[in-house]
């Protein structure tokens, strides 16, 4: 049972899903659909396309990416994707989203090179970035942060990461949104 509910709450919270939800707060609380529509297929559509592709010719060995040398092409055609979006949205975009945007692009370079040394849990680190931005935008209350501890269990009760690798997960984003506060609240 317990397994079962760790497979669940792993495969829900996967990046993949959680990501979508991230753009849809950020572009969603300025009504920036046309925005959306853009980011959404270079940040996500492209990526999501190519990791498909990577996985069906079997160059990735299991839906979460277990061995960190295979995240390495992943990494790179997602910054790639939102590094095209975070041009998109400086020419075409409010302040606030490009702002917002390259929080999420530093935050991610920031994960990138981390896990060149050490496999961080991008499952709990989305988790951190989802409540984190519910929160912020759609003023949820902080009950939502039990999410956070969910999704790390889960990720522990399945033995894809170690203890530092999941806290790793959470403090990186947690300690980023925190760093970059005053100034979002300078806006």
């Amino acid at each position: 049972m317990k397994t079962t509910l760790a497979k669940f709450t792993s495969q829900i919270s996967h990046p993949v899903l959680t990501f979508p939800l991230v753009l849809i707060l950020l572009f969603g609380a300025q009504e920036a659909w046309s925005s959306l529509v853009v980011v959404f297929s270079f940040s996500f559509g492209l990526p999501s396309l190519y990791f498909l592709w990577l996985f069906a010719r079997k160059k990735i060995s299991d839906f979460d990416i277990s061995q960190r040398e295979q995240r390495y092409p992943i990494y790179a055609a997602s910054l790639l994707g939102m590094l095209i979006s975070l041009t998109y949205l400086y020419f075409a975009a409010s302040p606030f989203l490009f702002y917002e945007f390259l929080r999420l692009f530093c935050l991610a370079v920031t994960l990138v090179l981390i896990n060149f040394k050490v496999k961080v849990s991008i499952h709990t680190a989305s988790a951190v970035i989802l409540t984190i931005l519910l929160i912020e935008f759609s003023h949820s209350s902080l009950w939502i942060f039990l999410l956070i501890p969910i999704v790390a269990a889960s990720r522990l009760i399945l033995k894809r990461h170690s203890w530092i690798e999941v806290a790793l997960g959470i403090l990186i984003p947690l300690l980023f949104y925190i760093s970059t506060l005053v100034p979002a609240f300078a806006r």
